[in-house]
């Protein structure tokens, strides 16, 4: 094997750099992805919220049907003023809670097209991560071997 020339040694250290450089640009990345994830537990929490808010509703609108079972006993007149109001408020919890359930159902589609975008990307990162340590890990190996006959070079 042809000993390495003094410049394949400099241009094997700067490629050593540039790699370098990538598995600092990788973990950043990753730094990133982290946050990623965050996110994607902060829209969870905010689809639970939306939930319960639908729970709130229908017990709201429980306690609406009780009201108008009271208002028919009452009479005719009442029940039918009380069923107007009943439907209009009944309609009204419906749509929020649609509202609601709507928009975290499609908060939670977004953040788990995120989360797997953030994981893909991860994976991605990894494994570019893994060749470039790879490559480190030879190219560290040959600078050695090149030191070493330049020591012997010398010497």
């Amino acid at each position: 094997m042809a000993k390495p020339t003094l410049s394949e040694t400099q241009a094997a250290l700067a490629k050593l750099g540039v790699i370098s450089r990538a598995i600092a640009d990788a973990q950043v990345i990753v730094d990133g992805l982290v946050g990623h994830e965050q996110n994607a537990k902060e829209l969870k929490a905010a689809a639970d919220a939306a939930r319960k808010d639908k729970e709130a509703a229908e017990a709201e609108l429980s306690e609406i049907k009780a009201t108008i079972t009271a208002a028919k006993a009452e009479g005719k007149k009442l029940a039918d003023s009380a069923k107007a109001k009943a439907d209009s408020v009944l309609s009204a919890a419906q749509e929020k809670a649609a509202a609601l359930v709507a928009d975290a159902e499609a908060k939670a589609a977004k953040a788990a097209a995120d989360a797997a975008s953030a994981l893909q990307a991860a994976i991605d990162a990894d494994a570019k991560r893994a060749a470039a340590a790879a490559e480190l890990a030879d190219l560290e190996k040959r600078t050695e071997t090149a030191k070493a006959k330049l020591r012997a070079l010398v010497a």
